[in-house]
């Protein structure tokens, strides 16, 4: 079988699998015309000069001429009473010998003849042999040209599958590479926003337990409460989506709000709690007068303030901040939620002048 060289394979394929206008049956059509050409190529160097020219023919003899007839001699004729007679014949009579003679001729003739008509059929036999091993050579080698021929236009298909599957992969890779590079985009965004969140969360975390906050213990009610309420708007996005909520894409609508919901849920729960035990302030004695009130309103939580403005027992100690004013005349006195700071008249004349602390203990519990 004549092997297809990388030239035809390269003239047949590149149509193929560049996807141009050459059909499969054009292009089977162009490979089986190479491999005849091969083939037929191949049979003539196979075949020697003997095969070529399967029989030899040798140069037929010319026939041998006819020998040229006797004269018409006179000849002598027996009569039958035994005389001679001496005649010619008109026309001559053929002799004896020439008969032989052209007898001889013929045979020699004859004999070439036959030898001739026995060369060409031997030669015609031959060339019969010959053509008929040539067929089915050429048959043969059809055959194998069809069938690489049909092998490479199955692998021509199969590369053209593998291109395509190939540019189809490559192109649900690409769309795959940007859906995810664009969905991580979009959780880093939301990281971002969630941190910034955070960080807001943070400061009203701080905040509050700054107002809210009780010193000396972790485990006091305000503690607890405030951990709690920072704990649950910290975690209010995964809680409720784990509990089956449609809350859209992260952060959602709820993360946004966190601060300003623990800032009001705090408030609610623990802004109208009494958190603060000790309340201070600073009077000012002016001179006309021994005693200085303040309201203790503003700095008592409404839950608390109702029965801290009935209590009677309300601890209140004073402190002179100026030196006109000695420490053991000062006192105070809280009556329905008011600190009252006096001053004894020490003896001097007038009403005092000068600045008073005073100190009020709630009795709640806390630092």
């Amino acid at each position: 079988m004549p092997k297809l060289t990388p030239d035809d394979l390269l003239a047949a394929a590149p149509d193929a699998v560049g996807g141009n206008q050459t059909t499969a049956r054009t292009l089977l059509q162009d490979v089986q015309r190479r491999a005849q050409e091969r083939a037929r190529e191949a049979v003539s160097t196979r075949l020697g000069p003997s095969e070529r020219t399967p029989l030899t023919l040798r140069k037929p003899s010319a026939p041998r001429p006819v020998p040229p007839v006797a004269p018409n001699w006179p000849v002598e004729i027996r009569l039958q009473k035994g005389r001679k007679v001496r005649a010619t014949l008109v026309p001559g009579a053929a002799r004896r010998e020439d008969l032989a003679a052209v007898a001889d001729v013929s045979a020699a003739n004859d004999r070439q003849a036959f030898d001739a008509i026995q060369q060409q059929s031997d030669a015609i036999e031959s060339l019969r042999r010959s053509q008929a091993e040539l067929v089915n050579k050429v048959a043969t080698l059809q055959a194998q040209a069809d069938r690489s021929t049909v092998g490479l236009l199955q692998g021509i298909t199969s590369l053209e599958q593998q291109l395509q599957t190939a540019r189809t992969r490559v192109r649900t890779q690409t769309l795959s590479s940007r859906r995810q590079a664009t969905r991580q985009q979009r959780a880093l965004d939301s990281m971002a926003t969630t941190t910034q969140i955070q960080h807001v969360n943070s400061v009203v975390n701080s905040m509050q337990a700054a107002a809210f906050g009780e010193k000396g213990s972790l485990l006091t009610t305000n503690n607890l409460l405030l951990a709690a309420n920072q704990l649950l708007w910290q975690f209010i996005d995964p809680l409720l989506r784990g509990m089956g909520f449609a809350l859209g894409p992260s952060p959602s609508l709820l993360t946004w709000l966190s601060p300003v919901g623990s800032l009001l849920t705090g408030q609610l729960v623990v802004g109208n709690r009494q958190h603060v035990r000790f309340i201070s302030g600073v009077v000012t004695f002016d001179g006309s007068g021994f005693n200085e009130s303040e309201s203790l309103r503003s700095r008592l939580a409404d839950s608390f303030f109702k029965d801290f403005k009935r209590r009677t027992d309300v601890p209140a100690t004073a402190v002179p901040l100026d030196k006109g004013i000695p420490a053991s005349t000062v006192s105070a006195i809280v009556r329905n939620a008011v600190v009252t700071v006096s001053v004894l008249d020490f003896g001097e004349g007038g009403a005092p002048t000068g600045r008073v602390a005073w100190m009020v203990d709630t009795g709640v519990d806390g630092g």
